[in-house]
């Protein structure tokens, strides 16, 4: 009972201070959480958070730039942030297709997807999935290729049904703002964490039960649900825009950018060197010029389309 008196005490604490930025849609009796800015006309951007997100990452940067010319909807995922859970929500395909309901409910038919890290296999199921409401899609350090080794002994325990469901009940109270601050120091290597970042993120929603379990379940069956998936990549027909930083240690470039964008002709790959796994925050400029990129190609008409063709060119002295 003290446990649980404990748990409930943290969620509540964390939700507090970090409370619901926008509104929500009600799907299949869970509500999603969403994020709207800009004008009401043109291609929406739909933004998606990474692993042990939320949508607090887009509005720290890129959100609020992109507001200016487009309409921009960030969406927490099923179970993440202020999105309640729902059946089978761990699974890529479960996922869209609980967020593109939220959309259809917002009245948004046809759409830009914007994924960063997990996301980006988010996207590209949602892209696969839905090929009529998916106008193009913009991988940011998008996670998307089997990189054929096994996650840490964390992801697989907090994964398993039964040990997992305690290990989510106990983790929590044992993680302090040391290990936060060090955990958030790994995903920014090489750059600096951003100085407002660590006391607006709202990285302690994560680590509230239900959450923690979603996210660690949903790590640690993603490469499984990636290599069934990238066997349907050739599918894909929208244009794909992929930004990547080159000492990326946790996505790694050399993996799953380079290969994704050698496999698919619809394809533009900027790689940055000396940028890790944030590029929106450590390049904004880069990778917002690439959004924009892609909104044209989404866009054009088809004599236009090919005319914007990605160049292939040598990747250079960038490449992993």
């Amino acid at each position: 009972m003290r446990l649980w008196t404990r748990l409930t005490a943290y969620t509540r604490e964390a939700e507090s201070r970090y409370p619901p930025l926008g509104g929500f849609i009600p799907v299949r009796g869970a509500a999603v959480h969403y994020l709207s800015d800009g004008p009401d006309r043109g291609l929406p951007l739909v933004l998606l958070h990474g692993a042990s997100g939320n949508l607090r990452d887009w509005t720290l940067s890129l959100m609020p730039r992109l507001a200016r010319r487009h309409r921009v909807i960030a969406l927490d995922r099923p179970g993440m942030g202020h999105s309640g859970p729902v059946a089978g929500g761990t699974r890529l395909d479960v996922q869209a297709d609980v967020l593109a309901e939220a959309l259809e409910g917002m009245g948004l038919q046809r759409y830009c997807l914007v994924g960063h890290s997990y996301s980006g296999s988010l996207a590209l199921t949602w892209a696969l999935a839905r090929p009529q409401s998916v106008a193009g899609v913009a991988l940011i350090a998008g996670a998307a290729m089997d990189w054929g080794g096994a996650l840490g002994a964390t992801y697989r325990v907090a994964g398993t049904p039964v040990i997992g469901h305690a290990f989510s009940r106990i983790v929590p109270l044992t993680v302090d703002a040391a290990r936060i601050d060090t955990a958030l120091a790994e995903i920014f290597a090489p750059q600096p964490v951003p100085l407002r970042y660590r006391h607006e993120i709202g990285a302690e929603l994560a680590l509230r039960p239900h959450s923690f379990r979603t996210n660690y379940r949903a790590v640690n069956t993603l490469r499984r649900q990636i290599v069934a998936l990238a066997a349907r990549y050739p599918e894909l027909r929208c244009p794909i825009e992929i930004v990547h930083g080159d000492v990326d240690a946790i996505v790694p470039a050399d993996i799953h950018a380079i290969p994704l964008a050698e496999l698919l002709d619809r394809a533009d790959l900027t790689l940055l060197p000396g940028i890790g796994h944030m590029p929106h925050h450590a390049a904004p400029e880069t990778v917002m010029a690439a959004i924009e990129r892609l909104v044209s190609r989404a866009t054009a008409r088809p004599r236009q389309r090919a005319a914007q063709a990605p160049q292939r060119q040598s990747p250079g002295p960038s490449v992993m």
